[in-house]
């Protein structure tokens, strides 16, 4: 492989390691003559449109798969991907969609025209220069990015008022800020700062929300006392300082999907809730009940659509992704 086109180290060892164990030499990529995949890629005289996506989990993967089926529709080629790793039910699922898949460790299920390939239990191995973990996307960055999110005003604040909105120290916005400019998330110029690439901004952030600091802001679970309270949910006025998240907020936007579990964030302890009278606490209720981890001026009843977004994404439910692909084409996708 002497192509002269940078490529990240994930997929350069994908490449070498299938390379490796199909002892292949006829394994190429280039950079195509279009913006609607990252490669053209072949492999055994089979061309491929290569898409590249270094994480891949249950939060992120309706969004992946739906950009991937958008590439096979546009182009008239067998599509790649290529990831850093996925676990075996995400890539059944592709393999089931006829979406090809190729991870860094040469572990693949490609199967087109002539070509048959099937590689399992290969293991990935930390290299030199592995990455340390990015303090953008832990609890306290995560917050801030949420933020940023809200309004695109945001990004424009100064450091101090961003720390005294989130609650989140002057020196802790300053290195999320350089790593969010060093990504290119964040474009700084002479008629200020903005917003780069939202849409991939959102998914990275929505899908370390899920992993890193929703799990965090649990408080309690509660199930609804009889049947009839739990049909009659939308009738419930939470307290004040509580907002319905999740499934329930979904529905308030667009009536689209009937919620059969529930998330309500919380400024306060979660047992005010006790006072309407319709829940009980519970340790496996379909009610969660988490710390609210931002601040705004809103009177809603609900929470923001980002949030409700990546609950959803969050969640693993068929039913909940395709509520969150409305959501995030009606509500929130980037122009």
């Amino acid at each position: 492989m002497d192509n002269n086109v940078y490529l990240e180290e994930y997929v350069l060892d994908a490449f070498h390691n299938l390379q490796r164990i199909i002892d292949c030499e006829d394994i190429r990529y280039a950079l195509p003559n279009n913006n609607v995949y990252d490669y053209d890629v072949t492999i055994k005289g089979i061309d491929f449109a290569a898409i590249t996506k270094k994480t891949i989990s249950q939060s992120n993967f309706n969004f992946i798969l739906d950009k991937l089926c958008t590439v096979r529709s546009l182009v008239n080629l067998p599509v790649l991907l290529i990831t850093k790793s996925i676990n075996n039910k995400l890539k059944t699922q592709l393999s089931e969609k006829n979406i090809n898949v190729l991870d860094s460790a040469g572990n693949a299920r490609i199967l087109s025209n002539m070509l048959c390939v099937h590689i399992s239990g290969e293991k990935n191995k930390l290299t030199i220069g592995e990455e340390k973990s990015n303090k953008a996307f832990n609890a306290k960055g995560l917050r801030l990015i949420f933020f940023l999110l809200l309004n695109d005003q945001n990004v424009n604040m100064t450091y101090r008022e961003l720390s005294e909105l989130t609650e989140i120290s002057i020196g802790t916005v300053k290195n999320v800020f350089d790593e969010l400019k060093a990504q290119n998330f964040i474009l700084v110029s002479k008629k200020g700062r903005f917003i780069r690439n939202k849409a991939e901004l959102i998914q990275l952030w929505q899908m370390n929300y899920n992993m890193n600091l929703k799990p965090k802001l649990l408080l309690k679970r509660y199930s609804f006392i009889t049947k009839e309270d739990r049909e009659r949910w939308k009738e419930t006025m939470l307290p004040k300082g509580m907002y319905w998240g999740g499934e329930g907020a979904a529905y308030i936007v667009n009536g689209f999907l009937h919620p059969e579990n529930h998330d309500i964030y919380s400024d306060n302890n979660s047992l005010a809730l006790l006072k309407t009278g319709k829940f009980k606490p519970s340790e496996n209720g379909e009610v969660k009940v988490y710390k609210k981890f931002w601040t705004d001026d809103s009177n809603s009843q609900i929470v923001p659509n980002l949030l409700i977004y990546a609950d959803l994404m969050g969640s693993g439910d068929s039913r909940c992704l395709e509520a969150a692909k409305k959501i995030y084409n009606d509500e929130i996708q980037p122009f």
